[in-house]
């Protein structure tokens, strides 16, 4: 098994086959994500290496909020969109100037109760 340090004092093991090299573990706040990732769910974050792919799930900057975890998609005129899964959170769009420096990593695993 890997450790993953998360936020704080959190430490986790990772077995091998979830484990990817400079992958970070982080705690969700908050129930913008739900019912797909509830609050107080550890996130396996994947440094990005690929393209983005319009509705997946990635660690993203907002200004102001910081760090949140957001589902990503495209408006009809080409802008990006971030979504939340709950919805009583609207989308927010990204300006296109800012869009290489929005996305931070990919979500590749949820650890949550059930």
């Amino acid at each position: 098994p890997q450790e993953l340090f998360g936020e704080g004092e959190t430490v986790i093991r990772v077995l091998p086959q979830f484990y990817i090299k400079d992958m970070i573990a982080l705690t969700v706040r908050g129930d913008s994500m739900e019912p797909t990732i509830k609050d107080g769910a550890i996130v396996g974050i994947a440094p990005l290496s690929e393209e983005v792919t319009e509705g997946g799930i990635y660690l993203v900057n907002i200004p102001y909020f910081g760090r949140v975890v957001k589902r990503l998609k495209l408006s009809e005129d080409g802008e990006l969109l971030l979504c939340s899964d709950n919805p009583t959170y609207k989308p927010v769009r990204v300006n296109p100037a800012e869009q290489e420096r929005t996305v931070l990593g990919t979500v590749v695993w949820v650890l949550q109760t059930v």
